[in-house]
């Protein structure tokens, strides 16, 4: 999928493209994460994501603290701003 911009979290001197995270988890969860209309998420639901993390096949070499960072940025997106 092509982004219009990159969505790069920046913090501890760390650059990194957390796309493909976010796009994995559009792909996996569609009724959860979705960019163009998200909804807000219920409370505990990056807990259960994480839980997933090196367990659920499509996440196996998604570290933790990937998945995290990727949450981070999903639901600071101004999109899902919006949706709250």
């Amino acid at each position: 999928m092509k982004h219009s911009r990159p969505l790069i979290l920046r913090g501890s001197g760390m650059l990194q493209d957390v796309n493909p995270i976010i796009d994995r988890l559009c792909e996996l969860f569609p009724a959860v994460f979705n960019r163009h209309t998200p909804k807000p998420l219920k409370i505990g639901v990056g807990r259960e994501v994480l839980a997933l993390a090196g367990v659920h096949p499509a996440l196996m070499e998604v570290a933790r603290t990937d998945l995290r960072r990727a949450l981070k940025v999903y639901t600071q997106a101004f999109r899902y701003r919006q949706a709250l």
